[in-house]
């Protein structure tokens, strides 16, 4: 992912007339790209808005973190639809980031 500094000096060099031009301090264009790369990070969300279709989502019952997924026949412990080898349900979600290019 890009720093702010990185998308800055892009933007001058594709830019650079128009960049000249803006009403936006350096400041204020760093803050503002910061706060878009905080929103595209993804967030912990409630179990209950989870998929239930089988993807793989990271999981978390507020002290462990693992990879499952939900599957509606019980795994073989008996724990309940959530397939993830902790023996607790988890309580929250996180969609897995998108694997490295090769």
């Amino acid at each position: 992912m890009k720093t702010p500094e990185q998308w800055i000096a892009e933007y001058k060099l594709n830019n650079f007339t128009q960049y000249s031009k803006l009403a936006f301090s350096h400041d204020e264009l760093v803050r503002a790209v910061q706060s878009i790369q905080a929103d595209a990070q993804p967030q912990w969300a409630p179990i209950s808005e989870a998929p239930k279709d089988g993807t793989l989502v990271l999981l978390s019952d507020g002290k462990y973190r693992h990879v499952g997924y939900y599957c509606d026949k019980p795994n073989l412990g008996g724990y309940g639809p959530w397939h993830w080898g902790i023996v607790h349900q988890p309580t929250h979600f996180m969609p897995l980031p998108e694997p490295p290019e090769k």
